[in-house]
C-alpha cells in the first residue's frame, strides 16, 4: 500500500467535520437534556425567590455660573462670595461622606426590618427574607446610649398583640457566642451587656399577623440594627452620579436597593438635604452680616439718641430757630467733615472685624463680604475671595482624600500665603485709615477755631448739631445696609432644584432580569453539554467513534461489531439472523476482497495490542460465519500463555498445540470437532515454559503444513502484540492479520502502534476491526448498519 500512513493533515473537509460534530452531540443528547432541566429548573427558582434589585434615579439642575443673574439674586450675591459652582465640586458634595451622614439620620435607617415564610415544619429559607421597609408590623427603638450589635438579624415571631418571642443566636467579633430565646411584652425594654432596645407594634400589624394559627404556613420578622458609620459608607458607595446629557448641567443620581420606596425615599431626602444645606450656607453669610450690623446698631442708638435730645433740648431752651449765614456756613462745613470722619471710622471697626476674623483662622465660611460695609477697596476683596475659593476647595478635596495628603498640604500651603498676604493688606489698610482720621480731626480742630468766632449760642448748637448728625450718619448707614442684608435672607434660594424625583412607580427591577436569564439558561443548556462533551473527548484517550480512527490511519477497516448485551460465551452460529451474524458476514465478505489474489489456503490472524479488547470473541466468530459458508475451517489457539479459545466451544485443554510443538501429541489428537458443522479447533493445550520458542521451532511449520491439507481456512487466536513478541513470530505463518481495537477501551496511541508495525512489514497485509461499537438506536437508524439499520432493518435482525 503506498502514501503516508499517518495522515498528518487532520483538517478534513467541512462536511466530514460537520458530521463528526453531530454524531458526537447526537450520541451526547441525553447530556443536552439533562443540563437543559437542571439549568431551567435553577433559573426558574432564582427568578422566583431571589431577592430582586430595584433601581432609582432622580435629576438635578445645577445652575450654570457663566449665565448672568438678575434682579433679588444679583443683590444676594453682594453678600456672599463668588464661588464657582462647579459641576465636579456639586458631585463630590453630593457624594460627601457629610451630606450622607445626615440624609441618614433624618430618614432613621438605623434599623432594617424582613420577614421570612416559615412552613408549619420549621423549615425556613434564608433566601426568601424580603425587605419590609416601612410595612414592619414592629417598630424597633434602639436605645441611642447604649452598646448595640450591629448587624446580625434578631428573629420575632409575633404570638399576639401583648408579647413576642425573640430568637437570637449570633457570635460577635470578639468570637463571644450569644443565644437568646425569650418571650416578651410589646413595649417591655430589652437590655443586654451586648444591646439594649425596646420593640413595639407598628399601625401596620394586623390580626392577620398572628403567626400561630396558620397551619400551612407563617412569617417570622427580623431586623437588624445598623451602624451609621458603616451604612454611611454603603450608601456613599452605591450612589452613582452620571451627566443626563453631554453639553447640559443636569445630573442623573441613580441608587439600586431592594425596596422600592426605600431608594426613592433615600434619594428625594438626600437632593432634599443637598439644596437646604447649600440654602444653609448662604443664609449664615447672610445672618452673620445681619448680627454684625445689630452689633453697630446697639452700640450707636443711646449715643443716636442722647445726642438727639441734647440738640432739641438746646434749641427748645435758647428759642433758636435759624443762626447766621456764617453759623450755616460754619456747620455745613462741620457736617461734611463729621460725615467723612465717620465714614473711616465704619470703615476702622469693619478692618478690626475682618482682622480678628483672619487671627483666629477660621474656614471664612460666614465671613462678612467687605461690599457689605461699603468698601470697594479691589485689592482687599480679591484676597477675601481668593482666601475664601482656597477653604471651599480644601472642603471639598477632603471629601476623597486625608488630611496628610499632598493635595491638602499644597493647599494648607496657598491659604497661608493668601492669609499672610491679606493680613498685611489690612495692616496696611488700618494705617492709612487712622492717618485719613487723623487728618480728618485736624480739620474738624480747624472748624472748631473758626466756630470761636460765631456767638456762644450759634457756637453750641453747632455742638450739638455735630454730635447728632455723627451719630445719624452711621446709623442711617447701618439700618440700610441692615434692610438690604435683610432682603438678601428673606429673598435666599437654592441656586439648584429638582427636575423629577424619585417615584417607587418610575423604578426599574434590574435583578433578577428574568428575559436573560432565561436566555442565558438556554445558552448554558446548550453551551455546557458541548464543551462537556468536547473537553471529555480531548481528554479521553479511548477511541470513542469511527473518526478516532479514520483520521489517524490509512489502514483498512475491515468491519465493525456492535455491542452485545448478551454476555454470554457463543458464536453467530447460535443466532444466525442476528445483527452480529451480519456484521461478521460483512466482514467475511471483506477478508474475500483482501485475499482475492491468494491462491493458497488462508491462514487469518487476529491479534490486538492488550487483553480484553476481544480478539478471542472476533477470531472464534469470523471462524464460525466462515465455516457457515460450507467451508472446512480451523480455529487455533495460539495463544499458548492465557488460553481462551477453547471456552467459547466448551472443549477441555488438557491437550492442544503446546503438546504437539513438544511431540507429546499427534496432529489428528489435537483438532478436536466444533458442536458447528465443518468447524474444527485446535485448543492451545497446557500453558509451556517457553512459548515463543516453541513458536519457532520447525514443529509450527509441520502443524500448519499439515492443516492446510485438511482445512480450506485457519483462523489464529493469536496472543497481544503489544504485550509479548509472539504475535510477531506468528505472523509470518499468516496471510493476513486483523487487529482488533475496542471502542470506549483501546487507547488511541493503539492506532500508532499498529501504523509503526505496518510501517515496519512486522504484519502481514494488516486491517482492522472496530469491536464493541456501543451504537443508540437512533445513531444507528442514520450511521450505520450494513445495508439495513436497525429500523429500516426490522424483520431482518432477530433482535
Amino acid at each position: 500500500m503506498q502514501g503516508p500512513l499517518i495522515k498528518d493533515d487532520f483538517t478534513q473537509s467541512s462536511s466530514t467535520d460537520i458530521k463528526k460534530f453531530i454524531s458526537k452531540m447526537i450520541s451526547g443528547w441525553y447530556l443536552f437534556l439533562i443540563a437543559f432541566i437542571i439549568i431551567i429548573g435553577f433559573v426558574v427558582l432564582f427568578n422566583l425567590y431571589s431577592t430582586p434589585t430595584y433601581s432609582a434615579t432622580t435629576t438635578l439642575l445645577i445652575r450654570d455660573d457663566t449665565k448672568q443673574t438678575l434682579g433679588a439674586e444679583s443683590l444676594i450675591q453682594n453678600f456672599s462670595f463668588k464661588m464657582t459652582d462647579n459641576i465636579q465640586n456639586e458631585i463630590g458634595i453630593l457624594k460627601s461622606y457629610s451630606l450622607t451622614k445626615r440624609t441618614l439620620k433624618e430618614l432613621h435607617f438605623d434599623v432594617s426590618y424582613y420577614k421570612q415564610i416559615r412552613w408549619a415544619s420549621n423549615i425556613s429559607l434564608p433566601f426568601l427574607k424580603r425587605n419590609l421597609y416601612k410595612e414592619s408590623p414592629i417598630i424597633v427603638i434602639p436605645d441611642s446610649g447604649a452598646v448595640q450589635t450591629y448587624n446580625k438579624y434578631f428573629k420575632v415571631r409575633i404570638l399576639s398583640r401583648k408579647d413576642f418571642r425573640l430568637i437570637f443566636n449570633a457570635k460577635l467579633p470578639n468570637n463571644q457566642k450569644v443565644e437568646i430565646d425569650e418571650v416578651f411584652l410589646f413595649g417591655q425594654p430589652i437590655k443586654s451587656s451586648f444591646f439594649n432596645f425596646t420593640i413595639k407594634l407598628s399601625d401596620k400589624y394586623s390580626p392577620d399577623f398572628d403567626t400561630e394559627t396558620s397551619d400551612l404556613y407563617t412569617y417570622d420578622y427580623f431586623f437588624k440594627l445598623n451602624n451609621l458609620d458603616e451604612l454611611t459608607n454603603y450608601y456613599e458607595e452605591a450612589l452613582h452620579i452620571s451627566f443626563l446629557y453631554k453639553d447640559a448641567s443636569i445630573l442623573e443620581l441613580k441608587l439600586k436597593g431592594e425596596h422600592p420606596q426605600k431608594i426613592c425615599d433615600y434619594l428625594n431626602k438626600l437632593t432634599d438635604t443637598y439644596l437646604l444645606a447649600e440654602l444653609e450656607l448662604k443664609n449664615q453669610i447672610a445672618n452673620s452680616t445681619i448680627e454684625f450690623i445689630d452689633r453697630q446698631i446697639s452700640g450707636i442708638s443711646d449715643s443716636l439718641k442722647t445726642a438727639e435730645n441734647n440738640f432739641q433740648q438746646f434749641r427748645s431752651s435758647h428759642n433758636i430757630i435759624n443762626i447766621s449765614a456764617e453759623g450755616n456756613y460754619t456747620m455745613q462745613k462741620m457736617e461734611d467733615l463729621v460725615k467723612e470722619k465717620s465714614k473711616y471710622e465704619r470703615m476702622a471697626q469693619y478692618y478690626d472685624y475682618l482682622f480678628d476674623y483672619i487671627e483666629g483662622k477660621n474656614d471664612f465660611k460666614d465671613v462678612i463680604v467687605p461690599s457689605t460695609m461699603g468698601i470697594e477697596d479691589a485689592m482687599l476683596n480679591s484676597l477675601v475671595t481668593r482666601l475664601s475659593d482656597l477653604h471651599a476647595k480644601r472642603a471639598l478635596v477632603l471629601l476623597s482624600v486625608r488630611e496628610k495628603s499632598p493635595q491638602i498640604k499644597q493647599l494648607n500651603k496657598e491659604i497661608e500665603n493668601t492669609r499672610n498676604a491679606l493680613l498685611e493688606n489690612v495692616r496696611n489698610i488700618v494705617k492709612s485709615t487712622r492717618i485719613a482720621i487723623a487728618g480728618l480731626d485736624k480739620q474738624i480742630a480747624q472748624v472748631e477755631q473758626e466756630m470761636k468766632m460765631l456767638p456762644k449760642t450759634e457756637r453750641e448748637l453747632i455742638n450739638y448739631k455735630r454730635s447728632f448728625t455723627l451719630n445719624d450718619q452711621i446709623y442711617t448707614f447701618l439700618l440700610q445696609k441692615r434692610s438690604e442684608a435683610g432682603i438678601a435672607l428673606a429673598s435666599n434660594v437654592s441656586d439648584h432644584r429638582v427636575l423629577d424625583r424619585a417615584e417607587p412607580a418610575n423604578t426599574l427591577q434590574v435583578s433578577p432580569n428574568k428575559k436573560l436569564n432565561f436566555f442565558i439558561g438556554i445558552l448554558l443548556s446548550f453551551l455546557l453539554p458541548v464543551a462537556f462533551i468536547s473537553m471529555r473527548d480531548f481528554f479521553n484517550t479511548k477511541i470513542t467513534d469511527q473518526y478516532s480512527i479514520e483520521d489517524h490511519t490509512s489502514i483498512p477497516i475491515i468491519g465493525y461489531v456492535t455491542h452485545q448485551k448478551n454476555n454470554k460465551k457463543g458464536t453467530v452460529y447460535d443466532n444466525p439472523k442476528s445483527s452480529l451474524a451480519e456484521a461478521f458476514r460483512a466482514i467475511r465478505t471483506n477478508l474475500q476482497f483482501l485475499l482475492v489474489d491468494h491462491d493458497d489456503i488462508p491462514v487469518i490472524g487476529v491479534t490486538s495490542s492488550i487483553a480484553g479488547e476481544g480478539k478471542t470473541f472476533c477470531s472464534t466468530n469470523i471462524a464460525a460465519i466462515i465455516s457457515m459458508s460450507n467451508k472446512r475451517t480451523l480455529v487455533v489457539g495460539m495463544d499458548l500463555r492465557k488460553p481462551q479459545t477453547h471456552t467459547h466451544f466448551e472443549i477441555s485443554n488438557a491437550k492442544g498445540l503446546s503438546n504437539y510443538l513438544i511431540h507429546d501429541a499427534t496432529f489428528e489428537e489435537i483438532v478436536m470437532p466444533t458442536s458447528i458443522p465443518k468447524l474444527y479447533i485446535t485448543p492451545a493445550g497446557p500453558i509451556p515454559p517457553n512459548p515463543s520458542e516453541l513458536l519457532e521451532t520447525e514443529r509450527m511449520q509441520s502443524f500448519f503444513d499439515e492443516a492446510k491439507k485438511h482445512f480450506d481456512v485457519i483462523i489464529l487466536d493469536t496472543p497481544p502484540v503489544a504485550l509479548v513478541t509472539d504475535a510477531i513470530i506468528i505472523s509470518k505463518y499468516t496471510d493476513t492479520m486483523i487487529f482488533v481495537v475496542r471502542h470506549n477501551y483501546s487507547d488511541k496511541h493503539a492506532i500508532q502502534f499498529i501504523n509503526t508495525l505496518y510501517e515496519q512489514k512486522k504484519l502481514k497485509n494488516l486491517s482492522i476491526l472496530v469491536n464493541d461499537i456501543r451504537i443508540p438506536h437512533y445513531v444507528a437508524n442514520y450511521n450505520y448498519g450494513y445495508g439495513y439499520g436497525y429500523k429500516n432493518g426490522s424483520g431482518y435482525y432477530e433482535e
